[in-house]
């Protein structure tokens, strides 16, 4: 604007007004899962945010989001440098099988840039819970008693899909089949 000075005793006054707003970046969430044994796992996750606060010093930044293994999530309108982190809901329990620590990669993350990429990790893990089975001998009674019948002894074993087999015990001296499921 522009303005017109006309008399050489009057104040004349210019009001120039701007504003400024806190830069705004994202936050990715991202999720990996090791499953060696081909478990049955969902097909998403649930993670919690949080972001501190927002501009106004009161209002959290914090939610959640639904992200699935190779599909990452964003959440936008994240002041620069704020810190963020991320918690994962505990996945339901799957029988036979163990979920391991989850991993959060960084554990957390400064908001650096309105351009950067600020990416939090969350790694799962499930195994298949694994037992072994002890085969072992006793004997009671008989003519000559215990003693007389030392073996040794076969002894047949069947674990269904895991296998079967034949195993030599003999009194004292049992044998174990490890890493059945």
């Amino acid at each position: 604007p522009s303005i017109v000075i006309d008399s050489t005793t009057g104040t004349f006054t210019i009001t120039v007004g701007n504003s400024i707003t806190k830069d705004r970046g994202t936050l990715t969430i991202a999720k990996t899962l090791s499953n060696p044994n081909g478990a049955t796992v969902p097909a998403s996750y649930t993670v919690n945010y949080n972001c501190g606060l927002d501009t106004d010093g009161t209002t959290a930044l914090t939610g959640s989001r639904t992200i699935a293994v190779g599909t990452p999530a964003t959440v936008s309108g994240i002041p620069t440098g704020n810190t963020c982190s991320v918690t994962e809901v505990a996945p339901t329990p799957i029988p036979g099988y163990t979920w391991g620590t989850v991993t959060y990669t960084p554990p957390s993350i400064v908001i650096g840039s309105t351009t950067g990429t600020f990416t939090i990790t969350v790694g799962n893990s499930i195994t298949r819970d694994r037992g072994s089975l002890v085969l072992a001998k006793s004997l009671t009674g008989g003519p000559g008693g215990p003693a007389a019948y030392t073996g040794p002894f076969t002894i047949h074993w069947d674990c269904g899909t895991f296998g079967s087999g034949n195993a030599t015990v003999s009194l004292g001296s049992p044998v174990t089949i490890p890493n059945i499921p």
